[in-house]
């Protein structure tokens, strides 16, 4: 199925969830500093392991990093 990541198309399991597509990206769902929102709705992380991906879905991840 297809989502846009980050503004970008993206292919994607059916039905995965957030945890999930954090895991095949290479990011560490347990870090701080990692939101993310579907369809422009923050996702709480209590949620991302129950909340699954539609087809068509906007993903957003937004991850802090720390710089000078």
């Amino acid at each position: 199925m297809q989502i846009t990541l980050n503004g970008e198309n993206r292919n994607v399991g059916n039905g995965i969830s957030i945890r999930d597509l954090l895991i095949d990206l290479a990011h560490d769902p347990d870090r701080r500093g990692v939101a993310v929102a579907v369809n422009a709705e923050i996702v709480v992380r209590a949620k991302w392991s129950s909340t699954r991906l539609g087809s068509g879905d906007r993903v957003d991840i937004i991850a802090a990093v720390q710089g000078g």
